[in-house]
């Protein structure tokens, strides 16, 4: 059996990759590259169904973006910025979705969804701190990569595109409020949906990925703009010194700076509210309109 978790990013990917880890049941491809990356993709040598008869489950959050990558950049490389970035990725979702039903005609689809306003302010805090954004909220919006980003938080329009593909039944969508709200409930869904049992097992490490707070945002984000135009490599090890320095502030030296925003809660809510007529056509596939309601997808 195959298992495809498709993200979405900053929906839960990373917890639910500390658990796929640790069961020895399943044999986790972590973020393997396969369909978004065109030198891994040719090879034409499929990721193995099986290791020792455990289940495979292929989990990178860019599946469900549609990301592809011409190179693989290391963000913590003197030489990356975003520009470098995003020169080397492009986003094409119904090529993601052909090339993982080609390979795996038989998978098993899951993706995580998150409220379209907090799930879009959470990926521009993260672009902010592991791409160098230097823009605000409303320009990364207005962007190419932002524009990228809204199509993608159409869920809709993705599971009817997987649904082509692939039989309904083969597709789950979840909450990640629900995940924030019963974590054990979210996780026996998640492992009914495998077909396996539930068990509690201490999970590996996989470094967290948890947001930072506004205040860092913010200092970072000048931090960001001062690093461009491309800076040469002395500039930008004294940049990367900076931003180490930074990360390590403690809560207490944080909370001292004034309270600022780097997302303005009027642009949440203006995100939110674009997504409203799509996301009641989620009922259509058996979503919970009550849970759509309580978690603000619909008014």
């Amino acid at each position: 059996m195959t298992i495809i978790h498709l993200g979405a990013m900053r929906s839960g990917s990373t917890f639910l990759q500390n658990k796929f880890a640790s069961d020895p049941r399943f044999n986790l491809k972590l973020k393997s590259r396969y369909f978004s990356y065109d030198p891994y993709y040719s090879d034409n040598e499929p990721l193995d169904c099986e290791d020792n008869g455990g289940i495979l489950i292929d989990s990178d959050e860019n599946y469900s973006l549609g990301r592809f990558k011409s190179k693989l950049l290391d963000y913590r490389s003197n030489d990356f910025n975003v520009k470098s970035e995003l020169n080397v990725i492009s986003h094409d979702l119904p090529k993601m979705a052909s090339r993982i039903k080609e390979t795996y005609q038989t998978a098993r689809l899951l993706l995580v969804m998150r409220q379209q306003g907090d799930w879009l302010s959470s990926v521009y805090k993260h672009d902010l701190q592991h791409f160098g954004l230097t823009g605000c909220f409303s320009s990364f919006i207005q962007s190419e990569l932002g524009s990228a980003y809204l199509r993608a938080g159409d869920f809709n329009q993705t599971y009817n595109l997987f649904a082509t593909h692939f039989d309904r039944t083969s597709l789950k969508l979840m909450f990640f409020e629900d995940l924030k709200e019963n974590e054990e409930k979210f996780l026996h869904d998640v492992y009914e949906f495998i077909g396996v049992d539930y068990f509690n097992a201490p999970a590996e490490k996989i470094s967290k990925n948890a947001a930072m707070k506004e205040p860092t945002l913010y200092l970072l984000r000048l931090l960001n703009l001062i690093s461009e135009p491309r800076l040469g490599h002395s500039e930008r090890r004294l940049y990367y010194y900076l931003r180490a320095k930074l990360f390590k502030f403690s809560s207490a030296v944080i909370n001292t700076i004034p309270s600022v925003r780097v997302v303005n809660p009027t642009e949440i809510e203006t995100i939110r509210s674009k997504f409203f007529v799509s996301n009641k056509k989620l009922i259509e596939h058996g979503v919970s309109e009550d849970k759509l309601r309580q978690y603000g997808y619909i008014d």
